[in-house]
């Protein structure tokens, strides 16, 4: 058994006192004064930290939030928002598909370049709406000749 003082920090789980030994990397209950795997002593606990899965709320930064990264454009580029919003209006107004194509060719290259950014989600969608936008434009154009002949 070893006597040597290990240094170890506490995590409050459920209201139940976790302890990790220092020195082996065992959990211990949060009472314990030795460690039960390597019999290390345990000192008071100077820092606290949290145990895997019960992950302690840390200080978050906006764009670390998945539901506020799904809503917000938070860290995606500007060209990746711009495809994404034309080529929904592209399925309204249809002309604008072109555009969408455009902006979403743009938008996917520049991500190919920076893959720290996010927003490939939304310049696929300004692609896929905006090609269903140039569909039906030339549907209609195709509709409107073909009466008239």
């Amino acid at each position: 058994m070893q006597t040597g003082d290990a240094s170890v920090p506490m995590d409050w789980i459920v209201g139940i006192c976790m302890m990790i030994c220092s020195n082996c990397g065992k959990e211990n209950q949060g009472n314990a004064s030795f460690c039960n795997q390597c019999g290390a002593r345990f000192q008071q606990p100077q820092n606290h930290y949290p145990l895997y899965p019960y992950q302690a709320a840390r200080p978050q930064e906006l764009s670390d939030d998945p539901t506020i990264r799904a809503l917000l454009p938070v860290g995606r580029t500007g060209l990746s928002i711009a495809a994404g919003w034309i080529g929904f209006f592209s399925l309204i107004i249809w002309p604008l598909g072109f555009i969408a194509v455009i902006f979403s060719i743009v938008a996917l290259n520049e991500l190919n370049k920076r893959p720290d950014m996010l927003g490939k989600g939304r310049a696929l969608f300004g692609l896929m709406a905006g090609l269903v936008g140039i569909g039906l434009f030339i549907l209609v154009i195709v509709t409107i000749f073909t009466d008239n002949l």
